[in-house]
């Protein structure tokens, strides 16, 4: 994806061009009333809005937006009781001058323009949730190929808006596959509409399973088409793996979360956005007293030559962690600097820059601390107490102070046997208890099957008046990060695996000091720390968080393992799961980089059996990922 591949002008009336295309982005002067009449009346919008208790809506193409802004318009002249969601792929996002300045002509909606123009993320690519009115509007805002984006979309609509380019010189947007691909993401019942009446599209989108008719056109054009997808005995793809499959679990009692760290803090806040009340057990009684209670952290994502999936999460998930923070008016000092003491990044940075819109400070520019730099766009320094207190305030949660002795099984809840003797019962268990996590998970397994391990960190405190001689110090990270802390700095941290020494080692320190030297090579004498902090964070053995349901391994065994592991996914039966347990863990350095983001995903799939993940990212995240590896290579 290259928004360089694509130029843009304007028309005499104000119109948004596409020189690629050769077409407009709307009929010109009156785009809004188009995007009415086609997309909103042509799938009885408003009616729905007022019946529904949730509408999700489908595009092919975002563009300026205007379709979103015309349908989140309409929500607000509802009864606002339905929940709209709208999801969307763009191939040639805008940069936001020009953005601004296309949708400057629909006056009327000038105030939702600047909600959306603010929200938008800075990186232009990934799946990017985007929430308004407290989250009663949604945007899944996917950059990318409709056929990219559609096959790793989870997301079924009730109704279509088709408005791509137009056929004749966008074919990409318009052939079999994609109709196809419509109908994997419909339900018996989902409408369409679209702008054109080309007698090949209103031929596919029908060999699709959808009923089409030509309705009449839009100012001046004779006709146009709507539709309504009937698929009769057509089968279609189904949109997860077998073993993946999504299963909506909807808690009937106070769900219970062990761990009151970044994970477990941020989905008790999910689950209060959603109205659910949750219980917190912790062995401390407080919120971030492990790993997550730093004086200081940081928001940061991982940058690679070629965009893996530990970037895309981390990018994702920083947007989103600063969107929220953003949200709840908690001030963070943003665009940490990343070093390349020896200059061997350039092309990372290039990429970084280009992909996600962070500033390459390169060799002639001249950085100060090293031969070049990266200004991370989704970076941040951050409060980690202060986060995880506000959110656990969010919530509303109860915390319980207590260690958990066993759990149990027994007719679809859980039993949690606690140090005080007292026992809950849930028929929703999350596992977000950090190097823990582990342990718990194989008291009720009987055998470990997270692959998870904990890496032991140390960190120094310095005094500001021991670096006076650097003036402006910015927050900066290479083989370790030196964050300012008020007047003073934090120093961190030592990556130790397995190992479970609590105690300020002075070896680790040393460590430290040489990499304050590195860091800051006019740095003269040696660094006297006054004091440091151990903690210990949970990673797994591919370096990707584990957050999801929990596999029902005996059912997983029989059903995807032996002789079955050869048979094409497609003859397999759907995963079974351990009913209401889940668990969100292996966050390592960078929980509170992609910890909010995984909670939401987490009790969006608990709550309606889907995830605005996409497929592929949740496969990698999913906790029956190394059981279903083991049993499918045998």
């Amino acid at each position: 994806m290259n928004s360089a591949d694509n130029t843009w002008t304007f028309t005499e009336g104000g119109t948004l061009y596409s020189e690629k295309f050769a077409d407009t982005y709307f009929m010109d002067e009156c785009g809004l009333e188009e995007s009415r009449s086609i997309f909103l009346e042509g799938n009885n919008f408003s009616e729905r809005l007022e019946t529904a208790e949730e509408l999700i809506v489908g595009e092919t193409g975002f563009g300026t937006g205007l379709n979103f802004l015309a349908a989140w318009d309409a929500w607000r002249q509802s009864s606002k009781t339905c929940r709209l969601i709208f999801f969307s792929c763009e191939l040639y996002p805008l940069e936001k001058s020009l953005h601004k300045k296309a949708l400057e002509p629909y006056g009327e909606l000038a105030e939702l323009a600047k909600k959306l123009l603010e929200r938008l993320p800075k990186t232009k690519q990934g799946f990017h949730l985007i929430d308004f009115e407290e989250g009663q509007v949604q945007l899944l805002l996917m950059f990318g190929d409709v056929k990219e984006t559609f096959k790793e979309c989870s997301l079924k609509a009730d109704a279509w808006f088709l408005d791509g380019f137009a056929p004749s010189g966008n074919p990409e947007m318009w052939n079999e596959d994609v109709f196809r691909l419509l109908a994997n993401h419909s339900k018996e019942g989902t409408t369409l509409a679209t702008f054109t009446a080309a007698g090949f599209v209103r031929r596919g989108l029908a060999d699709a399973g959808f009923e089409m008719k030509k309705v009449p056109g839009f100012r001046g054009k004779r006709h146009r088409l709507d539709g309504k997808f009937e698929p009769g005995t057509r089968r279609f793809a189904k949109l997860e793996l077998p073993w993946y499959s999504h299963q909506k679990q909807t808690p009937k009692h106070k769900p219970v979360i062990i761990g009151a760290g970044i994970a477990g803090t941020s989905i008790a806040r999910e689950f209060k956005r959603k109205n659910i009340e949750s219980i917190i057990i912790d062995t401390a009684g407080e919120v971030a007293t492990a790993a997550s209670g730093n004086r200081r952290g940081m928001i940061m994502p991982l940058f690679t030559m070629h965009g893996n999936h530990q970037e895309m999460l981390t990018v994702c998930g920083a947007e989103y962690s600063l969107q929220t923070l953003k949200d709840l008016d908690i001030t963070v000092d943003t665009g940490a600097l990343e070093l390349d003491k020896d200059g061997e990044n350039t092309e990372l940075y290039k990429n970084a820059e280009a992909r996600h819109g962070s500033e390459y400070i390169s060799v002639d520019k001249q950085s100060t601390y090293a031969q070049q730099a990266l200004r991370m766009q989704q970076s941040a320094v951050i409060d980690p107490l202060a986060i995880c207190q506000r959110f656990f305030d969010e919530s509303g949660a109860e915390l319980i102070k207590a260690e958990v002795i066993k759990i149990e099984s027994k007719q679809d809840l859980w039993m949690i046997h606690l140090s005080d003797n007292s026992i809950l019962e849930t028929d929703t268990l999350i596992i977000a208890a950090g190097t823990s996590t582990a342990n718990l998970v194989e008291s009720i397994y009987g055998e470990s099957i997270l692959n998870l391990s904990s890496l032991r960190g140390q960190l120094a405190y310095i005094k500001g008046k021991d670096l006076a001689g650097f003036p402006d110090l910015p927050n900066m990270y290479g083989d370790k990060y030196l964050l300012k802390d008020g007047n003073d700095f934090l120093l961190g941290a030592t990556f130790q695996e397995d190992d479970e020494d609590t105690s300020l080692r002075e070896s680790d320190f040393a460590e430290l000091a040489e990499s304050l030297k590195k860091l800051l090579p006019d740095f003269e004498g040696e660094p006297e720390f006054c004091g440091g902090r151990t903690a210990f964070r949970c990673k797994s053995k591919d370096y990707l968080p584990v957050v999801g349901p929990m596999p029902d391994l005996a059912y997983f065994q029989e059903t995807y393992g032996g002789n079955k592991r050869t048979h094409a996914a497609s003859r397999l039966a759907e995963a079974k799961y351990m009913p209401g347990l889940f668990v969100a863990s292996g966050f390592g350095s960078r929980g509170f980089t992609t910890a909010p983001l995984c909670a939401r995903m987490l009790v969006e799939e608990i709550c309606h059996g889907r995830t605005f993940f996409p497929a592929d990212f949740r496969r990698h995240l999913h906790p029956a990922k190394f059981t279903i590896r083991k049993l499918r290579r045998g």
